[in-house]
């Protein structure tokens, strides 16, 4: 199913914009719309069979809510952020079409997707859930399938070991005299 039209709201920004030049590489047709674009999300629903929100979190589930409405019950819905649950049942909410949350365990200075994990947070449906499972494995990408809340608790574990351990690094720096 390479024939598909993918469309990412928030194309214009850092990660939208790396997935678009990577789906554009291995083939696919990639619409956008951001803030400045001459299509808008609405358009982007009409056309497109695969909607990705890439839009900052603070914002995500207020974009879905908007477009949600709009997805054909037979197309995708997904989003690329770093909170699962949340995002997950904004779009079960909101939409009628099957739904997969994503987070793209890297950052857009990568030169590709190859050898870099992401989770997949099953929503509803499955024919697309394994159409993006299979695609991004196809570009080289390493899929780990979980539940959103399985995926924010190991997230929360591993976000405050991160932080714990700078405090850590900084504190031992302070008592060891080295300002």
């Amino acid at each position: 199913m390479r024939n598909i039209t993918l469309g990412i709201i928030g194309g214009q920004g850092r990660m939208g914009d790396w997935f678009k030049t990577q789906f554009e590489q291995f083939g696919l047709t990639v619409l956008i719309a951001d803030r400045n674009t001459a299509l808008s999300a609405r358009d982007l629903c009409e056309r497109c069979q695969v909607v990705i929100v890439s839009v900052p979190i603070t914002i995500t589930e207020e974009v879905i809510a908007e477009v949600g409405p709009l997805m054909p019950e037979d197309g995708l819905l997904m989003d690329l952020t770093s909170n699962k649950t949340q995002p997950v049942k904004a779009m079960l909410k909101h939409s009628r079409s099957e739904v997969v949350g994503a987070h793209p365990l890297f950052g857009p200075r990568e030169d590709s997707v190859k050898g870099r994990h992401i989770v997949l947070c099953p929503g509803r449906g499955e024919k697309w859930l394994n159409w993006i499972k299979d695609l991004l494995e196809e570009m080289g990408a390493i899929i780990k399938v979980v539940s959103p809340e399985h995926h924010d608790r190991l997230m929360a574990a591993v976000q405050g070991l991160t932080h714990l351990s700078t405090l850590a690094l900084g504190l031992a720096i302070m008592d060891s005299q080295l300002k």
